[in-house]
């Protein structure tokens, strides 16, 4: 009977220990991002295996190193701890982003600095089948456009025997084994034979361009003078409409200035020849400098207000409606919801992280009463309602425009002042 008793001891102990034990493990890890990747090892560097989506509900296995390692839907593997919540514990003030983070599912978009990182990745390539172009890197994901075998495209990035290519009508991800390598070929011109009136030893003299010094004024509220042409360069100035600069060149769309004897680049449509004859700001117009000694006949003609650059913002980026949304888009032909805001404003000069967590920190706050067109709105993560999951455009009448990953999967208007986008509102930023 004793006997009978420790065994029966035994297994009960046994059985607590792999209740307690498989108890441990079935802690619940809920991804909290819109997009986040699952790696086969604990680092950035590591084999992407899967794709997981915000809400997903993870198998907690352990921890490692600012990692944490689960098991989903027949997956086991690594994702960044900063961007899921684990069952029982509670966030520290760790987790909050500041405006040096850049989290890990918006530094890893397949853009240009990921070309330079994978080096001889990025070559041209042609398609050699008929096949569908994918918003995401998942047999099951939707389809966004069919090509036909001879097109040319780039690719950018590829994992797991996908890739990430741009093409002239598209970006997005095909299968691998449905591109090859594109062929050269060389046309070889024999060389011509010469005359006795030919002398090549005297190099004929290039026509020469040079540029006339002059000066021009700014046509905008405010604008960037940078250090380089092109967005990507620090800003070195401030200037406001009507401020004179003296243009010593032009480099693309871009025209070198010097403005309080330093050198400096400024977008060519935001200069003028001539002054502005009027500005518009807040409904009190304004008479250009030159207009103080003209006579009172020329001051009462019919003056000619322009729309603000919260208009011109908004119109421009209704241009883009109905193109598709695409996980890492950053225009022109996809966007996903930062890559769109960031293109639109690129074009007015502002330059913008690949991050709406990033950008819900640049500009300054404006109450959601007080919203005008072309500040960016921000919404919480879907379910989780917690951070910055998504943003787009304030275009008035309490409607934004954004590329949504949710229905239709596109750039589209919708409304913050019903529905989801009301109950996942959270703040607003006045960029221009």
């Amino acid at each position: 009977m004793k006997q009978y008793t420790k065994i029966l001891v035994g297994i009960m102990v046994i059985v607590l220990a792999l209740c307690v034990h498989t108890t441990c493990l079935a802690k619940t890890v809920t991804v909290d991002t819109e997009t986040l990747k699952l790696r086969a090892e604990p680092s950035t560097e590591s084999a992407v295996i899967r794709l997981l989506s915000i809400g997903d509900e993870l198998t907690y296995l352990e921890e490692t190193e600012g990692w944490v390692k689960i098991e989903f839907e027949g997956s086991t593997g690594y994702v960044s701890k900063d961007y899921v919540k684990i069952e029982g514990e509670e966030e520290t003030p760790s987790q909050e982003q500041t405006p040096t983070q850049t989290p890990e599912t918006t530094t890893e978009q397949p853009t240009t600095e990921t070309q330079e990182e994978q080096g001889s990745t990025n070559n041209s390539y042609q398609i050699k089948n008929e096949c569908s172009m994918y918003i995401l890197p998942l047999i099951n994901a939707s389809q966004i456009y069919t090509f036909t075998p001879g097109t040319e495209c780039t690719v950018i990035t590829e994992q797991n025997g996908w890739v990430y290519v741009q093409t002239s009508q598209i970006d997005g991800w095909l299968r691998k084994d449905n591109i090859e390598e594109k062929k050269e070929t060389q046309t070889i011109t024999p060389p011509q034979e010469q005359t006795p009136t030919q002398t090549p030893e005297t190099p004929q003299e290039q026509p020469t361009t040079t540029f006339e010094e002059k000066t021009m004024y700014v046509s905008e509220d405010s604008i960037f003078v940078r250090g380089g042409p092109g967005t990507n360069y620090e800003v070195v100035e401030y200037l406001a409409i009507n401020d004179a600069v003296t243009v010593k060149g032009e480099e693309g769309d871009w025209y070198k200035v010097t403005v309080s004897g330093q050198d400096g680049y400024i977008a060519k449509w935001l200069l003028t020849e001539t002054v502005p004859e009027l500005t518009s700001r807040g409904g009190e117009v304004q008479r250009a400098p030159e207009e103080e000694t003209q006579t009172s006949s020329a001051v009462e003609s019919t003056p000619v207000v322009t729309s603000s650059v919260g208009e011109q913002v908004v119109e421009y980026a209704k241009q883009f409606l109905g193109r598709p949304y695409v996980y890492g888009g950053s225009g022109p032909n996809n966007f996903d919801c930062s890559g769109f805001t960031m293109y639109v404003y690129k074009n007015f000069g502002v330059s913008l992280t690949h991050s709406a967590t990033a950008q819900s920190l640049k500009g300054t706050y404006v109450a959601k009463e007080e919203l005008q067109l072309g500040d960016l709105v921000f919404f919480k993560d879907y379910e989780t309602m917690d951070g910055i999951g998504h943003c787009g455009i304030y275009i008035g009448d309490g409607n934004f425009i954004h590329a949504s990953s949710g229905t239709g999967y596109c750039v589209k208007i919708s409304t913050l002042l019903t529905g989801s986008y009301n109950t996942r509102y959270e703040t607003a930023r006045r960029i221009i």
